[in-house]
């Protein structure tokens, strides 16, 4: 199964009123020493951003940035083995063959994160997406009361020939990082972009501007100390107001003594948005791409091809389990019910050193070794 990105889809939706996807099944090999037909792949599409993970452990398996990425989720097993690959000089019609594999099976989580060049981050009412419809085509809904945006909204912003991506990510509250409010759901796009703008109330209305800046710090690095360290400056909105004239330099110099720059704007007249575009051209076409697995997740490197070495320990006083992943597989194709089937899988053990590390733990004639659901008397 085979999960691509495409352009075109914005949600994970579908998924979610069709939860179980399966591959096409293969034929039986047919007269003639013919194989049978490989089953058909499953290439499901995926919109860019999504992030797939491993729903029993949390293991990221891959990440479609971009349309035309994609990830091979669950492969198919191995077709089966008829007698004629067994037959030898010796042995010219072996009553053996091997059944097929079970194709992969497992349940995942996906989640999307959108894919933007500069993410606009503040306090809820800080104006973030009048900011955004002013300097775009974009429409996100406006109003004058806190948590107006609920879903990110992206726009595009031309100057000159070139052209860039903003999201409006909606507004964070303390307690952002530990899920307050829609917390992660609004972190997780940031890690996106490559450069943050933090858009500050001014005015003193929603608090007071410095606290307010560095609040949403804050929650950027406890989510994840690479977001906190990310190229960004500060825009000071709401310059239209008396108030937030009479604060923004106050603001400026406190910013300065940081090293951090800032515009003051005003989203609702347009004061200082060309300065302003041309600072977020500049920062982001500089700033690098973002490590979007360098966040409070831990990732985990997913085992090479190699087999790891079958293990043996004794479970009883007449019973042992031995653990081999390749073991597993192999009892799951064997008819045992022919002796030629058992004898040849007994070779394979061997052959895998599993007879050995049975042997080491103590193994003896009249013993119940079991291998996955597999029992079976030692002899």
């Amino acid at each position: 199964m085979i999960l691509h990105a495409v352009h075109g889809q914005s949600s994970l939706v579908r998924f979610h009123h069709r939860q179980r996807i399966r591959a096409g099944v293969g034929s039986p090999g047919s007269r003639g020493q013919s194989t049978g037909k490989s089953g058909q792949d499953s290439r499901i599409p995926a919109p860019a951003g999504t992030v797939v993970f491993r729903e029993d452990n949390g293991e990221i398996l891959g990440d479609l940035v971009k349309a035309g990425d994609e990830i091979v989720v669950a492969h198919g097993g191995k077709g089966g083995l008829g007698n004629m690959h067994f037959k030898s000089s010796v042995h010219q019609t072996p009553q053996i063959a091997l059944k097929g594999e079970p194709g992969e099976s497992l349940w995942l989580r996906l989640e999307l994160k959108l894919v933007a060049d500069v993410g606009l981050v503040g306090c809820p009412n800080a104006g973030k997406s009048s900011l955004l419809a002013r300097a775009s085509a974009a429409h996100p809904k406006v109003a004058a009361y806190p948590f107006t945006t609920l879903t990110p909204v992206l726009g595009s912003v031309t100057l000159g020939d070139a052209n860039m991506v903003i999201a409006d990510i909606p507004g964070l509250i303390e307690g952002s990082h530990d899920g307050a409010g829609l917390g992660h759901d609004f972190l997780r796009h940031i890690e996106r972009t490559r450069f943050i703008a933090h858009v500050i109330d001014c005015s003193g209305e929603s608090g007071e501007p410095m606290t307010l800046y560095q609040q949403i710090v804050d929650e950027l690095e406890a989510y994840s100390p690479a977001l906190a360290t990310r190229p960004s400056i500060v825009v000071a909105n709401k310059l239209d107001l008396a108030e937030a004239r009479e604060n923004w330099p106050k603001l400026r110099d406190a910013l300065a003594d940081r090293g951090v720059e800032a515009y003051p704007i005003s989203a609702a007249t347009g004061e200082g948005l060309e300065e302003l575009i041309r600072a977020v051209f500049s920062g982001a076409s500089d700033a690098p791409e973002p490590d979007v697995f360098a966040g409070s997740r831990d990732v985990v490197l997913r085992p090479g091809l190699g087999q790891a070495a079958p293990t043996a320990r004794r479970i009883g006083e007449d019973s042992l389990t031995l653990e081999s992943a390749e073991a597993e597989k192999l009892a799951a194709r064997i008819d045992f019910e022919v002796l030629d089937a058992a004898l040849w899988f007994q070779k394979q053990l061997k052959r895998m050193g599993a007879t050995s590390v049975l042997e080491e733990a103590g193994v003896k004639s009249g013993d119940t070794v079991k291998i996955g659901d597999l029992e079976f008397e030692w002899l």
